[in-house]
């Protein structure tokens, strides 16, 4: 389940319901966004899992003290990405950034970032799981930068515009970064094709062990409760 799956009035319905303080609601609204919470928070911190988790740990605890402010439900998952974008750079200032990484045509790699990067099926998510690792390597390699971009652009569909809200700078300075991006992606696929393959393709079908992947809470073992209710 995704915010793009919610009908406007189930969006709407749960978001009401979670400004007047139904935990539940709140949750459903959390799971809905973890797919694209993890994958900006990893392109944010340089795909460091305790940072990432930590990021959106903090990001779904501010969203859930915040979301009486939100207006328009139908902003919710924008809303709490930037939230989260900026539990982000909290982590950042205090630490110390990892340095990223650093021939295939345009329209090649397009058609490989947006295939790696928009897996939202609720069926496959599980199956997918490798070929989003992958996409997390083809972000790392674009640039400390240009990773948020290219993951707002290519992962989560939005538009260099929306972009250009969501991180309060310029189109003209979204779209010289998707460049920047795109061009270093080109080079490092250039050296290493195999970034944009699935390590484990032919055990697709197998199970796979998300490990220590962040997600929304569930009842009982989430720390976001036991955060909230410490608050």
């Amino acid at each position: 389940m995704t915010p793009e799956t919610l009908s406007a009035r189930s969006l709407r319905r749960l978001v009401r319901k979670a400004q007047r303080g139904d935990t539940a609601a709140f949750e459903m609204l959390a799971r809905s966004c973890d797919d694209s919470l993890y994958r900006v928070a990893a392109s944010c911190l340089g795909g460091r899992e305790t940072d990432a988790a930590d990021a959106i740990q903090d990001a779904l605890i501010a969203a859930w003290r915040g979301i009486g402010a939100l207006k328009e439900p139908r902003h919710f998952k924008t809303w709490l990405i930037r939230i989260c974008i900026n539990s982000c750079r909290q982590i950042q200032r205090r630490s110390t950034p990892a340095v990223p990484l650093e021939a295939v045509s345009e329209e090649k790699l397009d058609a490989s970032l947006r295939a790696a990067g928009r897996a939202e099926d609720a069926a496959q998510r599980e199956a997918d799981a490798d070929a989003a690792a992958a996409f997390r390597r083809l972000v790392a390699t674009a640039g400390e930068a240009s990773a948020l971009v290219v993951t707002l652009y290519y992962g989560e569909g939005y538009s260099t515009v929306e972009i250009a809200d969501i991180l309060a700078m310029s189109d003209e300075a979204v779209r010289q970064r998707l460049s920047r991006g795109r061009k270093r992606i080109e080079r490092a696929l250039a050296e290493n094709p195999h970034l944009a393959r699935p390590r484990n393709a032919k055990a697709a079908s197998a199970p796979v062990d998300r490990g220590a992947r962040p997600r929304a809470p569930d009842e009982g073992d989430s720390p976001f409760l036991q955060a909230v209710s410490l608050s």
